[in-house]
């Protein structure tokens, strides 16, 4: 078995339109997150719970949640960040 060929990726796109691709779905990935996180709150766990189910700090489910009741599902999004603010 070591002396399989191993398959490689074909370079179908370059290598920094395949990083952009990952960061605009890697910001997706981290909504769905917080959605789940709320969802156990949505289904009676309490933060500590939840917090402890989603394997992140305290801090952040407690921020997630405030983020949640200050703008609901569009205030998940990470803000944009101008670099001359």
């Amino acid at each position: 078995m070591a002396n399989k060929i191993q398959k490689k990726a074909k370079k179908c796109i370059k290598k920094i339109r395949l990083n952009k691709l990952i960061n605009r779905h890697q910001q997706k990935a981290d909504v769905l997150k917080k959605l789940f996180f709320i969802r156990f709150l949505y289904n009676g766990k309490t933060v500590d719970e939840a917090v402890e189910l989603m394997e992140i700090a305290l801090s952040t489910g407690h921020r997630w949640l405030d983020e949640w009741n200050e703008g609901g599902y569009e205030n998940l999004y990470p803000k944009i960040q101008k670099w001359w603010a």
